[in-house]
């Protein structure tokens, strides 16, 4: 970020003090003025430059949760949210529910652990499972799209993985996790390895999962023609 951002630095050298901060997921970039005389204005002028350069990269300004961003984007268009998890047992609903007015996008959550529960709840074919396992793209698409039909949500999200420390194949070693995201245009899956201990695998593969959605719902938002043809509005 600091190489990107490093033009902008240089073409207001003098006017700033630059900071970064490097958490679990995601780098913030703090700009303050180095002199009285930048003002506030100026210094969101600055900040909206180095968006620019971040483009999607960029989250947000502020202080916002992955999880916060992709409600607002949900909130701003009227869409709703369903997810399905294995391995992270519930961290990643519980990133939408602790949010006040989830109720407005978040249409529900599903921890499908054994493999009669996908079957059960998410309608899961019985083949997928046998075929290419739990800890599978197939099964990842099979989940999103379950739940969110089930739930009757826009979207829909799904994690499922060995986050360990026990547990892995050959394929899938421990730290594998596969995150599938249902949209209007369809649904899609992508596969992911975190070392670490399971906690943090599980917290990571949950803000890759959060920050897809992001990216996601702002294609979306740039091009809502792409919506408005799956659902047949007029446009």
């Amino acid at each position: 970020m600091e190489t990107l951002l490093q033009p902008v630095f240089d073409a207001h050298a003098g006017k700033l003090s630059v900071a970064f901060c490097a958490h679990q997921g995601q780098v913030d970039c703090r700009l303050s003025a180095a002199r009285p005389n930048v003002s506030h204005t100026e210094l969101e002028a600055i900040a909206t430059e180095c968006g620019a350069l971040l483009r999607d990269n960029l989250m947000g300004y502020g202080h916002d949760s992955l999880a916060k961003i992709c409600a607002d984007l949900l909130r701003a268009d009227e869409l709703t949210l369903a997810v399905a998890e294995t391995a992270t047992g519930g961290m990643l609903a519980s990133c939408f529910t602790c949010l006040a007015g989830a109720t407005k996008f978040f249409a529900g959550g599903s921890v499908c652990y054994s493999n009669e529960s996908k079957m059960q709840l998410l309608d899961v074919p019985e083949e997928i499972l046998m075929q290419h396992g739990a800890v599978s793209a197939e099964n990842a698409v099979a989940m999103a799209a379950g739940v969110a039909e089930k739930l009757g949500a826009d979207y829909g999200l799904a994690i499922t993985g060995f986050a360990g420390p026990c547990g892995g194949t050959k394929e899938n070693p421990v730290g594998t996790m596969y995150a599938a995201l249902y949209t209007p245009e369809g649904v899609w899956s992508k596969r992911v390895s975190y070392p670490g201990p399971r906690q943090a695998v599980n917290r990571r593969a949950v803000n890759f999962a959060l920050d897809w959605l992001r990216r996601e719902l702002l294609k979306a938002k740039q091009n809502p023609l792409r919506i408005s043809r799956e659902l047949g509005l007029n446009g």
